[in-house]
């Protein structure tokens, strides 16, 4: 029963206490089905009662691993007690700072803590909220896009840029780290190729960044033309379509982002390239520009590489470890992107082997594949072991 059903709900509860008096005087009287349908129609109109609450101005936070929503900012701006609008996530965030282990981190959030949930232009954080009832899309105010961009400011970008160069650092002092393939892909792809250079970025073009570089690129590039809208789970297309024009269906389109056309580089020559670092062990790279994600040859790429390299039965695993024993481990790739990709094999190298020697069986078993084929077994172990490795990809 509400709390406070006497103002929240006057009709119903006048209506029920009415039925539930007719009932009592026909049971009184010996009436007994006319008490039954009385009691019946009272018990009806009083289920309709529903609890109210004051609508909350903080919530604890559950992290139990039986959630299948694990709390965190966004999810608490999304709801209903929130702001019903899972965009105004960094009004939490500002709002709760002080109170995170790691505030470079709005991800983190502990069972047991307080998130405050402050009442910001248009929304409403006083009145009475029904759990029960669905309720619109409160006023937003200001866009969606300036309440993102007017929580970035100077001290915040300065902070965010710390913890992506601590990234690059940690990626980088580390043995066969992100460094390595910096270099190859600087090797691979001319100057200017948009993969000639890491996604992370350098030292000088972080501390280059300007907080109006920040909100341009905002602006430029993420827009809902731009975006992929992934929903997993328990629902249905029509709840799906309900939702998504709820949450987006308000964001306006950013500028017109044209698809790039394929580049893949030929080389006309072979490259090589030596990086010293303080390895336990030499590591060979040999690398290739192959077509881009979504073909066929990249289909085929992937069930090659599998081949070569891709377990303990493989072709480069049987000869290189188990056969001369000049090789730890060997491992092989495709890695394609959106406009170009590159195949890879890797070897890890005895301290006393021939390097020479190596290389040399890498192009033999290159060679091999290349003029006789894979045999009819290697062709369906390899597709039996990518489709596992799929499957087992989506049930985590």
């Amino acid at each position: 029963m509400s709390k406070n059903a006497n103002n929240n709900y006057p009709e119903a509860l006048a209506s029920g206490e009415v039925a539930l008096g007719n009932a009592s005087s026909a049971l009184s009287s010996g009436d007994t089905e006319t008490a039954l349908a009385q009691a019946r129609s009272a018990f009806a109109t009083l289920s309709s009662i529903k609890e109210y609450a004051e609508f909350p101005a903080a919530y604890i936070i559950d992290l139990l691993p039986e959630r299948k929503n694990i709390d965190s900012f966004t999810s608490i701006a999304a709801a209903e007690y929130g702001y019903n609008d899972h965009r105004k996530w960094p009004v939490l965030y500002e709002a709760n700072r002080s109170i995170l282990k790691d505030p470079s981190n709005p991800n983190l959030l502990l069972s047991g803590q307080t998130v405050v949930i402050p009442s910001i232009k248009n929304e409403l954080r006083s009145g009475i909220w029904d759990p029960k009832k669905t309720y619109p899309v409160f006023e937003k105010g200001p866009d969606s896009d300036s309440e993102v961009l007017g929580a970035i400011d100077q001290p915040l970008l300065d902070e965010q840029r710390g913890v992506v160069q601590n990234e690059k650092r940690q990626g980088e002092n580390q043995p066969y780290g992100r460094r390595v393939f910096t270099e190859l892909f600087r090797t691979m792809y001319p100057e200017g190729h948009p993969y000639s250079w890491p996604t992370i970025g350098s030292m000088a073009d972080l501390d280059a960044a300007s907080l109006e570089d920040v909100k341009t690129w905002f602006r430029t590039w993420y827009g809902p033309n731009n975006a992929v809208l992934v929903l997993a789970g328990d629902i249905d297309l029509a709840t799906a379509k309900t939702k998504v024009t709820r949450y987006f269906g308000d964001i306006p389109a950013s500028a017109s982002v044209a698809k790039m056309p394929a580049q893949i580089p030929l080389r006309k020559e072979r490259t090589r390239a030596t990086l010293p670092d303080r390895v336990p062990q030499p590591r060979i790279y040999r690398a290739w520009n192959v077509t881009q994600t979504g073909t066929d040859d990249a289909t085929r790429l992937e069930l090659i590489a599998n081949i070569l390299g891709g377990g303990k039965s493989s072709r480069l695993s049987r000869r290189l470890v188990h056969e001369e024993k000049l090789a730890d481990n060997v491992s092989a790739f495709a890695f394609t992107q959106e406009i170009a990709g590159n195949f890879v094999l890797i070897a890890d190298i005895k301290p006393d082997a021939d390097l020479a020697k190596v290389e040399k069986i890498l192009d033999e078993e290159v060679a091999r594949l290349l003029a006789d084929g894979p045999s009819a077994d290697e062709v369906e172990t390899a597709r039996t072991v990518i489709k596992a490795g799929f499957l087992r990809g989506i049930e985590r």
